[in-house]
């Protein structure tokens, strides 16, 4: 049977829930500590929830969109260590094969979400999964990384979803239930929409420079919460050292914060010594030497991702595969064909319209079904 039609995952509504177990390394990590690959686990688990527990309790306003949410596709998700049920002959249950177990509800279907999850929340998946002896790591082909998460996926029973609304309508009516309070009018509220990922990014370091130290707090928080595991990600050898694998998580996970490091370093770099951002900053990087310069900030790894193959683009409608064209609504009309001949002729008229178009200008996009 093609292992690919052995999915289980269940869905309801257009909403998915994923269960995944896979099994853990045993024995020891190289490197100076004495720690299990279970035991480094453990800590890195309780790293990122202590990490996230400061981003969503803090006083602090978070300025930097968060790693998974800034794709909003995840409504939630857990990973939790599996003990053994049995060791070894003659040794206690805990030092038998344990597993990590994960449990994810997302938006849409199974491979959208593989998509989505390979090659935007590969870092993050790499350093959990990097501690299963078996896992092909994010830069593996896609079919190859699919058939190692269908391997390990766990038989799908009972699921419950509240609703089928998806995570960016639970954003989008929570903010414009906030811009309703603020009194906001009735052709405002019409009007908003939620910004893409990249304007999202580009408000982040606006809203950033009003307060530099402060918009810094919590990254920096986070990167000396990394920067503390690295004694137990020594170098290793390729594919995927373990030191590169966490690194390269700290990287993605800080890439706001990042960029907006690179522009203080800019604004300050001819700066008056008295000048009040430049003492503070200097005081900062001296103070997390040793944490920003195991960041490596200045070698930020290069996307590989490859384009997509279009057999001819100028055969497609342009909404199809249109990079330039940011779309805030939309308005769907079904229309039922009982005669072909003129709606041949209906259709071709309306070909002039599914080019593409200009900002602030309607575009069309026809579609068949049946």
């Amino acid at each position: 049977m093609n292992d690919r039609a052995r999915t289980r995952f269940t869905g309801l509504a257009g909403v998915t829930n994923l269960s995944l177990l896979a099994p853990l390394r045993a024995g020891m990590i190289p490197g100076i500590e004495p720690m299990s690959y279970v035991g480094r686990l453990r800590k890195v688990l309780q790293s990122l929830h202590t990490s996230r527990q400061n981003l969503r309790e803090s006083e602090l306003k978070l300025i930097f969109p968060d790693v998974v949410a800034r794709f909003g596709v995840i409504h939630n998700f857990r990973y939790a260590l599996v003990e053994p049920d049995e060791g070894p002959a003659g040794m206690p249950p805990e030092f038998g094969i344990w597993k990590l177990s994960l449990n994810v509800t997302f938006d849409g279907g199974w491979e959208p979400y593989m998509r989505v999850i390979k090659d935007d929340i590969g870092p993050l998946l790499d350093l959990l999964f990097c501690h299963s002896p078996d896992y092909p790591y994010s830069a593996a082909p896609y079919d190859e990384y699919c058939d190692w998460v269908r391997k390990h996926e766990v038989p799908a029973g009972l699921f419950y979803a509240d609703s089928a609304r998806t995570v960016h309508d639970s954003n989008y009516l929570a903010e414009a239930e906030a811009l309703q309070r603020e009194g906001a009018s009735d052709p405002d509220l019409v009007r908003y929409h939620r910004p893409s990922l990249p304007q999202m990014q580009s408000d982040a370091l606006i809203e950033a420079w009003k307060n530099p130290q402060r918009a810094l707090a919590l990254p920096l928080r986070t990167l000396k919460g990394l920067y503390r595991l690295s004694t137990y990600f020594p170098p290793s050898l390729p594919p995927a050292a373990d030191e590169d694998v966490l690194r390269r998580f700290a990287q993605d996970a800080l890439k706001g914060p990042i960029d907006f490091m690179g522009q203080i370093d800019q604004a300050t770099r001819g700066a008056p010594t008295t000048d009040p951002l430049k003492v503070a900053w200097e005081s900062t990087k001296t103070q997390l030497r040793d944490e920003l310069d195991w960041l490596q900030r200045d070698k930020l790894p290069v996307s590989k991702r490859p384009d997509p193959v279009i057999v001819d683009r100028t055969a497609l409608q342009s909404h199809v595969f249109g990079e330039g064209e940011r779309m805030t609504h939309a308005c769907l009309v079904l229309l039922r064909v009982k005669d072909i001949v003129p709606a041949l002729a209906t259709i071709t008229a309306w070909e002039a319209r599914c080019k593409a178009v200009s900002a602030g200008e309607i575009g069309y996009l026809v579609g068949f079904t049946y």
